[in-house]
């Protein structure tokens, strides 16, 4: 599916016509994406369902995403993210969990997952045209002239937000980790 034709299906979302056609296209993608993350296939396909139910619930919100592959792939990484801090912290998990940080892919997942929350916090701490510049650009992939667009200002203001925020992520992040977790948006 082609995206202008998703931006024309996801600009009249409200019916459950759209929401098939999303998930239908981009459900074994989110999938993928989770089971990877928990390693769990039963508890995947119950994430990815609630991701496209949570996407039905905030439809009016959502009109404006226009790469709705890049939107629903961080969405599933930040409830994956999610359901991992919730199985360490449950007791009759434990041991389970205990198994997982054993693993050294499930480390690396953990590492991420710090990672990706130190920039989310420091993300939304950016001045709001800054936030909404660097998210349309990082989160949905979108070209400066195309948030411009969006954003009724000119590209020249659109490339100033985005050098802001970086700027401001750099100071107030590590340079290796601001660099580190720039390569998650790449």
């Amino acid at each position: 599916m082609t995206k202008r034709y998703e931006k024309l299906i996801i600009n009249r979302l409200i019916d459950e016509k759209s929401l098939k056609v999303i998930f239908d296209t981009h459900f074994d993608s989110v999938y993928k994406r989770v089971v990877a993350m928990i390693n769990n296939p039963l508890e995947a396909e119950e994430i990815t369902q609630d991701i496209f139910v949570a996407i039905w619930n905030r439809r009016e919100k959502l009109k404006e995403i226009e790469n709705w592959e890049a939107y629903l792939i961080k969405a599933a990484t930040f409830k994956s993210i999610d359901h991992i801090r919730k199985r360490k912290h449950s007791p009759k998990l434990s041991s389970e969990a205990a198994f997982i940080d054993m693993a050294a892919d499930e480390t690396d997942h953990v590492e991420e997952d710090a990672l990706l929350e130190k920039l989310k916090d420091q993300i939304d701490l950016l001045p709001e045209r800054c936030q909404i510049a660097f998210k349309l650009s990082r989160y949905e992939q979108l070209s400066y002239a195309d948030i411009a667009k969006t954003l009724d200002i000119s590209p020249k203001t659109v490339e100033n937000q985005i050098g802001k925020a970086l700027k401001i992520l750099r100071k107030n992040l590590l340079p290796q980790l601001f660099f580190g977790l720039l390569q998650f948006f790449h």
